[in-house]
């Protein structure tokens, strides 16, 4: 039965038959380097979104440090003033 459907194929879409069988002995030889490509290629995607997360995350600690940073002489000032207070008390 399904020779007598390759050879109706043939004869009536011949170029059809042709790209079918190509496509066949592609999938035969190549099946599974398809199958692993398909595979890297879903990871990349989830990495590039893991990159996209790890961006936003180090814009937010970025902010952060930026706020230390200008709160760094304020702290500064609040440890010279401590330690003059216990300077004081002794």
């Amino acid at each position: 039965m399904r020779r007598a459907i390759g050879r109706m194929l043939r004869a009536l879409a011949p170029r059809t038959a042709e790209g079918m069988t190509e496509l066949a002995e592609i999938r035969s030889r190549y099946g599974g380097v398809l199958v692993e490509i398909e595979r890297l290629r879903a990871e990349n995607v989830e990495l590039r979104e893991d990159l996209g997360q790890l961006v936003a995350r180090l814009d937010e600690a970025s902010g952060e440090i930026d706020e230390l940073r200008r709160d760094a002489p304020r702290i500064a000032e609040l440890y010279d003033l401590v330690f003059e207070r216990l300077a004081e008390r002794r």
